[in-house]
């Protein structure tokens, strides 16, 4: 059965973007030790169709320039942290805050891995339940298609925490009888170059800072919209969500052996044998090797290849896809100094990130994702 149903063709489908992002508040013991308390995830949930104007509206209202250090909630003031959720509230489709009791865990516990496991998908993935009920109710007679994007850390891009990730989200749809009806894609996601990671890390550190002054008396609010509350009590051992999750990942499903991650990467790796497994990966992979490009020293020779690897590229897209998203960069520079192939590479880019969460055809998503094949493959030999 496979993980993921992406690029099916509804007759009526909403898309929205999910953007996931966390923080932690600290509280000192005896007045001399910091220890964690809390644990929070934010969780942004946009319209798709308004994401390019709502970053190109965020961009230009908190950023002076492209070099500008990215801003965190942790580093700005309240003032600064409240401006930036009220440039998202008017494209705002739900803000929802989880809540848990932060757990340090025994590295020595034999345990400790799954523990961890159980975690994350309590604090990152299980929330999504909600979150498709709330939407389900919002939009009863419609499929949904939902882009989910997650700040990367050490864990999270980890290929069996990714390899549970799948299974459980699949199961929260089989729970919810939405198999059918909701399909998803699942992106991990560098947060100084996803503006909604940014925004889901302002409402997290708002949420954060707010509970503080309200548990002083404080009545300061930087939240400037309704936020939907997710709040669990006590101990892992004693959660019922944490004990399920537990359960599911140790007997049920099994930590996964060799064999089983390498047939998983198969699976991501070679979206085009089944085109219902997710075929993003090609676009992670094309997108990072365009990156990868843009930030090394080229010379005329490898300015000028990549520069024709580009358009060859671009051409093949604009064969394949018709109509085009809206806002896609058909006619790109042929110049191959530095600062024009640089260029190239960034509306590539910007191109490719469009197609992400466009509709394609079956056909349309096995031509695609063989043509970027072709091109990651190339890419990664003038790499070498």
């Amino acid at each position: 059965m496979p993980f993921l149903k992406l690029f099916k063709r509804h007759s009526h489908t909403k898309q929205y973007h999910i953007f996931i992002d966390e923080t932690i508040s600290y509280s000192y013991e005896n007045n001399r030790m910091m220890q964690a308390k809390n644990f929070y995830t934010a969780f942004v949930v946009l319209p798709t169709f308004c994401i390019d104007e709502l970053n190109e509206r965020y961009f230009q209202k908190m950023y002076h320039s492209k070099s500008q250090k990215e801003l965190k909630s942790s580093n700005v003031s309240d003032t600064v942290n409240k401006k930036a959720l009220e440039i998202v509230k008017p494209y705002l489709a739900q803000a929802y805050i989880y809540q848990r009791p932060a757990y340090i865990s025994n590295k020595s516990n034999a345990n400790a891995q799954l523990i961890q496991q159980a975690l994350i998908l309590q604090s990152y993935i299980y929330p999504l339940k909600v979150i498709i009920q709330d939407l389900r109710k919002q939009n009863p007679d419609v499929d949904l298609k939902l882009h989910i994007n997650i700040d990367e850390t050490n864990l999270n891009k980890q290929l069996d925490n990714q390899y549970f990730t799948f299974k459980v989200l699949n199961k929260i749809l089989d729970e919810l009888g939405e198999r059918d009806k909701v399909s998803f894609s699942y992106n991990i996601c560098d947060s100084k170059k996803a503006l909604g990671i940014q925004i889901a890390d302002m409402l997290a550190g708002a949420y954060r800072k707010q509970e503080k002054y309200e548990n002083s008396g404080d009545n300061t609010q930087i939240i400037p919209f309704q936020i939907n509350r997710i709040k669990e009590q006590g101990e892992p051992i004693k959660n019922d969500t944490f004990l399920n999750l537990y359960g599911m990942i140790s007997l049920e499903m099994a930590q996964p052996q060799k064999e089983d991650l390498r047939n998983f990467k198969k699976l991501l790796t070679q979206p085009v044998t089944n085109y219902e497994i997710q075929a993003m990966n090609q676009f992670t992979q094309a997108t990072s090797n365009l990156n990868k490009i843009s930030q090394i020293k080229k010379d005329d020779y490898l300015n000028k290849q990549v520069v024709k690897q580009i358009l060859q590229l671009n051409t093949s897209i604009i064969r394949i896809i018709k109509p085009l998203p809206k806002g896609y960069h058909k006619n790109l520079s042929r110049k191959f100094s530095d600062k024009n192939t640089n260029k190239t590479i960034d509306n590539m880019l910007k191109n490719l990130d469009k197609l992400k969460t466009f509709d394609l055809t079956k056909i349309q998503s096995l031509r695609l994702n063989h043509r970027l094949k072709r091109f990651n493959t190339i890419l990664q030999n003038l790499l070498k």
